[in-house]
């Protein structure tokens, strides 16, 4: 899945097909959906920079699980294979309670670079996170972060300008700008390779973890 900041998409991994889903719908969030991530039966959630939700991934239908009075750049969610939500803003991960949406801080990203967009939990236990020296940089990295030790394993330049998706199947990572363009990364070198270029205003993406081998 990929989506902008009111509307869902479904990204077929083998045609780069991009088909719309549904609007987002049932509460508008203040400032659109800024990421989505999918747990291991398949439920969706989102973030904003004012909220988090659960998100019905045939309707678009939005349900509020939790929010913040102070917006925050809270532009990045995935799961992990162990259930966990995380959330990034700034160079902080941030663990999200499934019961009440709120988060709570979990780690700091070092290097010195913050979340651009997106990430995604891979199976082999690492997160891969654009980051960037400034939020709104064009200067995109895909950075490996391993959260079991905490520790950045690589930072690979994807010199493609700002890039905010970023999803995985088939083994392989796919990139998601603004400007509707879809990309193959390569996970070891950054190296970005353009698959489609007539999408929508993409503002993040999401890997369902339950299909990685498939």
């Amino acid at each position: 899945y990929a989506h902008t900041s009111t509307q869902l998409f479904a990204v077929d991994p083998t045609s780069y097909a991009v088909t719309f889903v549904a609007n987002f719908s049932g509460q508008t969030p203040l400032f659109g959906m800024t990421d989505i991530a999918i747990d291991l039966q398949g439920r969706m959630w989102g973030i904003s920079f004012t909220g988090t939700y659960e998100i019905n991934p045939v309707s678009g239908a939005v349900t509020p699980r939790g929010s913040w009075t102070i917006p925050a750049e809270y532009n990045s969610l995935t799961f992990l294979t162990d259930g966990r939500l995380l959330a990034g803003s700034g160079n902080t991960l941030h663990l999200v309670n499934l019961s009440s949406g709120a988060l709570s801080t979990l780690a700091t990203v070092p290097g010195g670079l913050v979340f651009a967009g997106d990430m995604v939990g891979l199976p082999d236990g690492r997160l891969y996170c654009l980051m960037a020296p400034t939020a709104m940089s064009a200067n995109t990295s895909l950075v490996v972060y391993n959260p079991s030790t905490e520790q950045v394993e690589d930072t690979l330049p994807v010199g493609e300008g700002p890039m905010y998706g970023v999803g995985y199947a088939m083994g392989v990572l796919f990139g998601f700008t603004e400007g509707g363009t879809v990309w193959e990364l390569d996970g070891s070198t950054g190296d970005a390779t353009s698959v489609n270029s007539s999408g929508p205003a993409f503002w993040g993406a999401a890997t369902n973890p339950t299909r990685w081998t498939e």
